[in-house]
C-alpha cells in the first residue's frame, strides 16, 4: 500500500522533469528492500512463517555499514547497469536494418539464460550471499518477467506501437514492482497509459483492503494446507502410499 500512494504522489506532482526518474528510483529501491527482506530471510517461504521484526539470529534488521548489505545493494546496482545497457541497445539498433535488431531483442534473454543456466558463472558470487536456492528461483521469476517484456519493448518501438522511452521510463518499466512479483508481461504501451492515468484514477480502497485480506488468508491458510496434501506432505513419512495418493499429491502441489 505504501508503494502505491507513494506512486500516485509522484504522479500528482507537476514538475514532469523529475516523475519518471523519482518514479525508477523508487521501484528500484523497493526491488532492494523486497529483496533484502526475502533474502535474509526476513520474509520466509514457509506459508506459516513472517518475521519482520529481525535478521536471522535476533540481530538486528539493518546494520549500517553490514558488509552483506552492501555486497546486496552492489549487486543490484550491477544488474541495473545490465539492464541500462538493454537500454542503449535498443537505442542504437532498434530502427535499424538486418540482424541488428535482434541483438537488443536477444540480449535481456541471453541474460536470463546466462542466471539461469551457466550456474558455474555466477554462483561463487551468490554463495558470498548465504542465500538458499529457493531465494535464487525466486529471484529468477522476477528477472524472466522482465527479461521478455524489455524484449517485446524492442519490437513495440521497432514497429512504431510505442515511442522510444527515456532511460527513467526504461528502468522505471524494467523494475516495475507488481509485475516483478506477480507479473503479467504487460506491453510498455500499457504500461505507459497506465501511469499517464494515475492521478486521474480513484483507488478502490475497499476493493484493495478486501484483496489484501484474501491474498494473506491464501498464502497463511490455504497455501499451508494445499501444502499438507502435495508430495512432501503426503510421501515423506516413510510409509507406503496408494495411487490415490499420489493423484491428489499431483493436484494439490500446483494448487
Amino acid at each position: 500500500m505504501s508503494y502505491v500512494l507513494l506512486v500516485r504522489f509522484l504522479f500528482s506532482l507537476s514538475d514532469q522533469k523529475i516523475k519518471q526518474p523519482m518514479f525508477a528510483l523508487v521501484n528500484i529501491g523497493f526491488f532492494i528492500w523486497l529483496s533484502l527482506l526475502i533474502g535474509r530471510g526476513l520474509i520466509d517461504h514457509e506459508p506459516t512463517i513472517l518475521k519482520l521484526g529481525t535478521w536471522d539470529n535476533d540481530a538486528p534488521i539493518f546494520t549500517l555499514g553490514s558488509e552483506a548489505i552492501i555486497r546486496h545493494i552492489g549487486l543490484i546496482g550491477f544488474y541495473v547497469l545490465i539492464v541500462a545497457v538493454g537500454f542503449y541497445l535498443m537505442r542504437a539498433f532498434s530502427k535499424r536494418q538486418g540482424i541488428l535488431p535482434w541483438l537488443a531483442f536477444f540480449y535481456p534473454i541471453a541474460i536470463l539464460i546466462i542466471i539461469k543456466y551457466l550456474h558455474s558463472f555466477w554462483n561463487p558470487l551468490l554463495d558470498r550471499f548465504e542465500w538458499k536456492d529457493w531465494v535464487i528461483t525466486a529471484t529468477i521469476i522476477g528477472l524472466s518477467y522482465m527479461a521478455f517484456r524489455l524484449s517485446y519493448l524492442v519490437l513495440e518501438v521497432r514497429n512504431g506501437t510505442a515511442q522510444m522511452p527515456t532511460l527513467s521510463e526504461y528502468l522505471g518499466f524494467a523494475f516495475f514492482l507488481p509485475t516483478l512479483v506477480v507479473g503479467p508481461i504487460n506491453p510498455f504501451s500499457t504500461h505507459q497509459n497506465s501511469i499517464q492515468e494515475i492521478s486521474k484514477t480513484t483507488i478502490p480502497v475497499g476493493r484493495c483492503l478486501m484483496r489484501i485480506i484474501v491474498g494473506a488468508t491464501k498464502y497463511l491458510f490455504l497455501a499451508n494446507l494445499a501444502n499438507q496434501l502435495s508430495y512432501s506432505g503426503i510421501f515423506l513419512d516413510g510409509k507406503p502410499h496408494a495411487m490415490i495418493d499420489l493423484v491428489v499429491a499431483v493436484i494439490f502441489y500446483y494448487l
